[in-house]
């Protein structure tokens, strides 16, 4: 058993480098670049009661299945809640369409419409 164990120990750095990694294509902890032009320009302004529906509680950055939590409910890349269809997802913040309008919605911005109620 022992002899077994020291083989498979020897042999397993061996099938460990005959497999390779795929390579990056890019620096994954980047941030993508219309999350900065979304927090200095937010876009459309939102009324208060859209706000509302759009309470954006947390974003999970996964590349195509990025997902973003709305007022509780799981929503995916796609996916349509209160009539707004996510299209991106960052850090913290989030890109809805509504009809010909793109809006981005913040963390943040829920948070602080939260207490002013």
């Amino acid at each position: 058993m022992r002899l077994w164990l020291a083989v498979a120990g020897l042999a397993l750095p061996l099938v460990a480098s005959a497999v390779e990694a795929p390579s990056l294509q890019g620096n994954p902890f980047n941030q993508p670049e219309w999350l900065s032009t979304a927090r200095t320009a937010a876009g459309p302004a939102i009324t208060g009661s859209a706000r509302r529906r759009l309470d954006l509680r947390a974003t999970l950055v996964a590349g195509k299945n990025s997902a973003a939590n709305v007022g509780g409910k799981i929503v995916m890349l796609g996916e349509e809640i209160a009539g707004y269809s996510l299209i991106e997802v960052g850090e913290g913040i989030a890109r809805f369409r509504y009809g010909d309008e793109t809006i981005s919605v913040s963390v943040a911005e829920s948070k602080e419409s939260e207490s002013e109620n």
